[in-house]
C-alpha cells in the first residue's frame, strides 16, 4: 500500500500540482481537500497537507483494489468514525489510538511510505526515502540536516515538491496498515 501511495504522490509531483486562483484553491488541491470519496467539502480552502497524503493512501489502496486503509479511523475523544485527518494533531490521536487495533503504528524512525508529523508547524508530510543517497546526504550536511531523508509534500510553497528533511525535527511517523477489500 505504501508503495501505490508514494507512486500517486510522485505523480503530482511530475505533474506539477500547485495551487491556483487562490491561497489552498485550485483543481488538483481541491480533490485533495474534497477526499478520494468526494465528502469532505468542509476542508476546502484550508491547508491541504494532510489532504494531500490521506487522498494518496486512498487513491493508492483503490488502484490496487484494497478499501480505504483510514476506515474507521477516528479520534480518541470522539465517537464519530473516520476522522479527516485534516492535521498532524488529528493524524497522531487517530494512529495512537488505532495502535491498540493494529491499524496503525506509530514510530519514531522513518520508513519509506510513513506519515511523518510535525506539529509546531503543524505540518504532514509523505516519506519518499528515509536513508538518501551521497549526493543528498553531501547537500544535507551543507543545510545542517544531521539525520536526512526525502519527503514529498503537498501545500510545500503552495505545491507538491520533494523536500530534504532531517528526521529529528519530527513529532512521530505513522506506519499505516493496510485492509484488505
Amino acid at each position: 500500500l505504501a508503495v501505490a501511495a508514494v507512486i500517486c504522490a510522485m505523480d503530482a509531483w511530475k505533474r506539477g500540482v500547485r495551487e491556483s486562483g487562490g491561497a489552498n484553491r485550485g483543481p488538483e488541491v481541491e480533490q485533495y481537500q474534497l477526499g478520494w470519496r468526494a465528502n469532505r467539502g468542509y476542508l476546502l480552502g484550508e491547508k491541504w497537507c494532510a489532504a494531500f497524503v490521506r487522498y494518496n493512501y486512498e487513491k493508492g489502496a483503490s488502484a490496487i483494489g484494497l478499501i480505504s486503509p483510514f476506515v474507521g479511523w477516528r479520534r480518541a475523544d470522539r465517537d464519530k468514525a473516520d476522522t479527516d485527518l485534516a492535521s498532524a494533531t488529528k493524524w497522531l490521536e487517530a494512529a495512537r489510538w488505532l495502535e491498540g487495533l493494529g491499524q496503525a503504528r506509530v514510530v519514531g524512525s522513518p520508513a519509506f511510505g510513513d506519515v511523518g508529523l510535525f506539529v509546531d508547524p503543524n505540518h504532514v508530510v509523505l516519506v519518499v526515502d528515509p536513508n538518501p543517497g551521497p549526493a543528498a546526504r553531501a547537500r544535507a550536511t551543507t543545510l545542517g540536516i544531521k539525520r536526512p531523508i526525502v519527503t514529498i509534500e503537498g501545500n510545500f510553497q503552495n505545491r507538491v515538491e520533494m523536500v530534504l528533511r532531517d528526521a529529528g525535527d519530527f513529532r512521530a511517523f505513522v506506519r499505516v496498515v493496510s485492509s484488505v477489500s
